[in-house]
């Protein structure tokens, strides 16, 4: 019987950068936030606020839920765990009626902020409306 040699296996990792991790990702990010940050400064001047508080955290949301008649606190559920997530579906809401679109919208304010945050911005067709009447909620 021919014992088993050792064998020594030299894996070397690749010293490349990567979109998905290390300086590409933050760059990536640092970017959408970026795009994100202008965007919304652009729609609160739109809306006839300061641009400056659609680019502040939380400013930003207590600024919408106020926008849309809603109590100024809404806009500070965002930062509750597991909340968090619908107040922000339910401000995108409000935000996509103010500028008078609707569900699909809204889903698209959600998953792609950093492309229908533009649209809503930068677009000549799109004005603000104000509040609009809800059926629901």
């Amino acid at each position: 019987m021919a014992a088993a040699l050792p064998v020594q296996v030299d894996i070397e990792l690749e010293q490349g950068v990567s979109v998905f991790g290390g300086p590409g990702a933050t760059a990536v990010a640092v970017l959408l936030l970026l795009i994100i940050a202008v965007s919304l400064w652009r729609v609160f001047d739109k809306m006839g606020q300061p641009g400056w508080t659609g680019a502040v955290p939380i400013v930003n949301f207590v600024s919408i839920a106020a926008l849309a008649g809603r109590p100024w606190w809404i806009g500070l559920l965002p930062i509750v765990p597991c909340i968090g997530l619908i107040a922000v579906v339910l401000l995108c809401r409000d935000l996509a009626r103010m500028f008078g679109h609707g569900v699909l919208f809204t889903i698209g304010l959600v998953l792609l902020p950093f492309v229908f945050l533009p649209i809503v911005a930068f677009s000549p067709r799109e004005h603000y409306q104000g509040r609009t009447v809800r059926v629901f909620g």
